[in-house]
């Protein structure tokens, strides 16, 4: 991970094969950051995305291979149990 001080926060740089949520995660940990909007684009390689499922109040998981471009990504940082709690919306694209 890279990062640099920009006027109202951080741009942080997330290196190929780091994993994205843990790296932001030990980002704001580091800096301490407790409130934060995150946005960002690029490229990912076998990524993990989840959604809630509301009625089983559980997230159902799918792993995506290869390399796609990273369109989107928006979140925020906000303390849960007095820790970093990131929630984020990515879209993802395939070269097809």
């Amino acid at each position: 991970m890279r990062y640099s001080a920009i006027e109202d926060g951080y741009m942080v740089y997330v290196e190929k094969n780091e994993r994205i949520m843990d790296t932001l995660t030990e980002f704001c940990l580091g800096m301490d950051v407790q409130n934060a909007q995150l946005s960002g684009i690029g490229a990912v390689k076998g990524i993990e995305l989840g959604a809630y499922d509301v009625t089983n109040k559980e997230y159902i998981r799918q792993h995506f291979e290869d390399t796609w471009e990273l369109v989107s990504y928006q979140g925020n940082v906000t303390l849960k149990d007095g820790r970093p709690f990131i929630h984020a919306h990515v879209t993802i694209s395939d070269h097809s």
